[in-house]
């Protein structure tokens, strides 16, 4: 599966908006039994019902809007920064 992949794009936006809520979701760097690297992520469950909700609520808003107004520069400033983030998990990715 390639991220190029509309639904590839689409989870990891998902991802970086539930990142970037209040204590939502973290994703810390360990070093795993086998010596390599992993990440360990956790998930604040009590949150998902308020700011998950809100969170991405907001996302979808914004992009719909973004969509149906042909704000097209919108939508590419929105995907430059998504991308920008991909790099910080690439040394992840199998």
């Amino acid at each position: 599966m390639f991220f190029f992949q509309a639904h590839s794009q689409a989870r990891y936006a998902i991802l970086q908006v539930m990142l970037e809520a209040d204590g939502l979701l973290r994703i810390e760097e360990r070093t795993g039994e086998d010596g390599n690297p992993d990440l360990l992520i956790k998930l604040e469950r009590s949150k998902i019902p308020t700011e998950g909700k809100r969170v991405i609520g907001d996302f979808l808003r914004k992009l719909q809007v973004s969509k149906v107004t042909g704000e097209g520069k919108e939508i590419l400033r929105l995907k430059k920064i998504m991308m920008a983030h991909l790099i910080s998990f690439r040394f992840f990715r199998s």
